[in-house]
């Protein structure tokens, strides 16, 4: 199953050049003819992405688990935000 949370927004091919792609990237594809796909960026070839109406980027792991880590942070000015007072300051 795939994870909405993991995956960038979609985006619209319209058979240029893809800058947002880089070879080994995973991204989910869907073709003209209805066909979907996972998996990694093998070409950047423009005819083998003729027929790929949209595609959307899977999001590194490492930057999903700061993301969760951010959500959890206390606001700034909350009563949850440890005030750090440095060593011999009153």
């Amino acid at each position: 199953m795939i994870d909405k949370e993991e995956w960038g927004p979609w985006i619209e091919h319209n058979c240029a050049p893809v800058a947002a792609l880089q070879l080994g990237t995973i991204a989910e594809m869907v073709s003209r003819y209805g066909i979907r796909g996972v998996g990694p960026v093998v070409s950047l070839d423009p005819k083998l992405w003729a027929n790929v109406l949209r595609f959307r980027i899977r999001k590194p792991r490492g930057l999903t688990i700061l993301e969760n880590l951010l959500a959890d942070l206390p606001a700034p000015g909350s009563k949850d935000v440890p005030v750090l007072v440095p060593d011999g300051v009153v």
